[in-house]
């Protein structure tokens, strides 16, 4: 008995000698990859490195703690905080591709929560570059496009990112949001809060394409309607000299839809027809159901007239009111109207 009791003692020490006593960077690596708040606290106490390397691809703590699934207890927050507070470093590299902390948290191969977007306005807060490339181009935008996440896209534009960087070949981000998989859901919202956030919509890359061009070879259908919605022109001819409507009619394999590329080619033409919108000026105040708008093209705008305002958010209509000529007053609802900011433009048919 008296020896079964020592093996006991003995083997509990064993397990217990390691976490009292490991290296400071062992100790918080175990507490980074558990996500465990409380043991990461401990740890960061012994006075780790805490930009120190803590596996071959390079990974930070904060790098094994961002690159974590949410378990909506937001351990990973809690953890991003710590260790920001330690001294962590927001724009390391890591990983061959030379990932930051942010890349690394907007994956392309798994979806975002809303810890995770929590997560990304703490980065931003101290200072992690939101404009940040890796090796291969991509940004913390372009990998959000490439998941369709239209809740982390808004959050980077209310944060400030660059919305026309140039990238490669190149595109911009309208480009990359019209080169999805047709069966991607969600891409025609994603063209909307790009093209309201100021992407141009109608320049060629490099192969002399638009978005348009792109859109109309995939053949996604709420897409293509949403971009004709901005007027683009449909007869620019890319470098192998072929139209929007020349690649529209490129078969999709769709076989359970007959005339489907035609019925795509049709869409681009009649879109030459629909009135393009004209911008009247910009939002200079909004509240509660009232809106003043100020710009050069107010003048020509009539009481009652409907006006169109594009945000990040979407496009809200508004009703021409009272002209004074240098201010234009027009009416909102009370939810549009709590949406809308100094700055965003205003067009007219």
């Amino acid at each position: 008995m008296r020896v079964s009791l020592l093996h006991c003692v003995y083997s509990m020490a064993v397990l217990i000698t390691p976490s009292l006593f490991a290296a400071p960077e062992e100790a918080l690596r175990a507490a980074a990859e558990a996500a465990d708040p409380v043991a990461l606290e401990a740890a960061l106490k012994k006075k780790p490195n805490v930009n120190a390397p803590l596996d071959e691809y390079g990974q930070t703590a904060l790098f094994l703690v961002i690159g974590q699934e949410s378990k909506g207890d937001d351990r990973l927050l809690k953890c991003t905080k710590l260790l920001i507070s330690a001294g962590a470093d927001v724009n390391q590299r890591a990983f061959s591709d030379q990932n930051t902390p942010l890349l690394s948290l907007i994956s392309p191969y798994s979806d975002r929560t809303e810890e995770h977007r929590a997560i990304i306005e703490v980065l931003a807060a101290a200072g992690a570059d939101l404009n940040a490339s890796s090796k291969d181009g991509s940004t913390a935008m372009s990998r959000a496009i490439q998941r369709v996440d239209l809740d982390t896209m808004k959050k980077l534009i209310a944060l400030g990112a660059e919305m026309n960087p140039v990238l490669p070949e190149g595109r911009n981000y309208v480009h990359l949001a019209a080169r999805l998989d047709m069966d991607k859901r969600g891409v025609d919202k994603a063209l909307e809060i790009l093209i309201n956030a100021g992407v141009d919509f109608d320049t060629p890359d490099e192969r002399d394409r638009t978005p348009l061009h792109y859109i109309a070879e995939s053949g996604n259908e709420a897409a293509l309607k949403q971009i004709l919605k901005y007027k683009p022109r449909i007869d620019r001819k890319d470098n192998e000299g072929k139209t929007p409507v020349d690649l529209a009619l490129r078969k999709k394999g769709i076989s359970e839809t007959p005339g489907y590329e035609q019925h795509l080619a049709k869409l681009i033409r009649r879109s030459a027809n629909k009135p393009k919108l004209i911008e009247v000026g910009e939002i200079f105040s909004a509240s509660e159901a009232q809106v003043d708008i100020m710009g050069k093209g107010i003048g020509k705008v009539k009481s009652g007239q409907k006006l169109t305002v594009r945000t990040a958010q979407g496009g809200y209509t508004l009703v021409a009111g009272e002209n004074m000529h240098t201010k234009l007053k027009a009416k909102a609802s009370p939810a549009a109207a709590v949406r809308l900011k100094k700055g965003d433009k205003v067009y007219r048919k």
